[in-house]
């Protein structure tokens, strides 16, 4: 989900109001891009597992893994991903797809 209508979600839970952002094509890319991200996350936690648990890439990866993916609340949701937004290295494709 994006950023926006995450956003526009947690506010209309608050306060009973209309939906205050429309649905674009460009919140789609976005969604698309934060499942990309996570099946990246995903795939290389998974490949980390086999190694011992003190192995300081396992550690990193569990953990990273674990505060940006590991939430169910969307207010927790939208804080991981904001902060996830201003992270270098996700900064060039968000300027691209225009966020």
């Amino acid at each position: 989900m994006s950023i926006d209508i995450l956003s526009n979600h947690i506010k209309s839970q608050r306060l009973p109001v209309e939906p205050l952002t429309r649905h674009t094509t460009r919140h789609d890319l976005e969604s698309l891009v934060w499942v990309a991200t996570y099946c990246v996350y995903r795939k290389v936690y998974q490949l980390l597992l086999n190694r011992a648990k003190d192995d300081p890439d396992r550690t990193t990866i569990t953990k990273a893994f674990e505060a940006e993916f590991g939430k169910v609340k969307a207010a927790e949701i939208l804080v991981r991903r904001d902060s996830m937004v201003f992270h270098p290295a996700l900064s060039t494709l968000h300027q691209a797809l225009g966020f």
